[in-house]
């Protein structure tokens, strides 16, 4: 879904300015959307091309283009997913990290790079039907910091990771230290792109 100034767009398209090719689960038989081409959902356009009608400085984009079944209910599915944060052990990622592990060799890569002469001490994983996931806050200056995994998401073209940092209150029995909150995840493996929603991070 995309925001937009008329309102929500399932799967937006845009050909020109705000004007975009969009799904919904109900396309009247009538024009009804304000600036936008509708298809229906389970449908979608991939590929556009433009012509101009006989009206002078009318231009009409129009969609000239192979359609796809995509199963758009509008309803991400949640994915389940291991924790092996624990399991792993203490690490320290010195900048905000997120990275895909689909292989032994590319997530030892990564903790490596931001461990350097570190003792590594990663799980066993099935890499041939699990993939990795790691996230890292970077340093926190005392303990009242953790990152939590909120949940995990298909949404379709997509797998969303929706993760929390817990940050400490006044008051709160803290130890005054630099910590390195960090999350190391499994998931099915996919051939979709994971992507990190962080409320108040980039």
């Amino acid at each position: 879904f995309d925001p937009s100034p008329l309102g929500t767009l399932y799967d937006p398209l845009y050909f020109t300015g705000g004007y975009a090719i969009h799904g919904n689960p109900s396309v009247p038989p009538y024009p009804a959307s304000h600036a936008a081409s509708v298809f229906p959902c389970g449908w979608r356009p991939i590929s556009i091309a433009r012509s101009r009608t006989a009206r002078p400085s009318t231009c009409t984009s129009v969609a000239l283009a192979v359609l796809a079944l995509t199963g758009c209910s509008g309803k991400a599915r949640a994915v389940a997913y291991t924790d092996l944060t624990r399991e792993t052990g203490p690490l320290e990622f010195t900048r905000i990290t997120s990275a895909v592990g689909r292989s032994r060799t590319a997530l030892l890569e990564v903790i490596e790079r931001n461990n350097p002469g570190r003792p590594i001490k990663v799980p066993s994983i099935d890499f041939t039907n699990r993939e990795a996931y790691l996230v890292a806050t970077g340093p926190r200056s005392s303990t009242g910091y953790a990152l939590e995994i909120l949940r995990v998401e298909d949404t379709g073209p997509n797998i969303v990771v929706r993760v929390h940092e817990r940050t400490p209150s006044l008051g709160d029995p803290v130890r005054v230290r630099v910590t390195y909150p960090y999350r190391l995840i499994t998931l099915p493996r996919s051939d979709k792109p994971v992507k990190l929603k962080w409320p108040g991070r980039p």
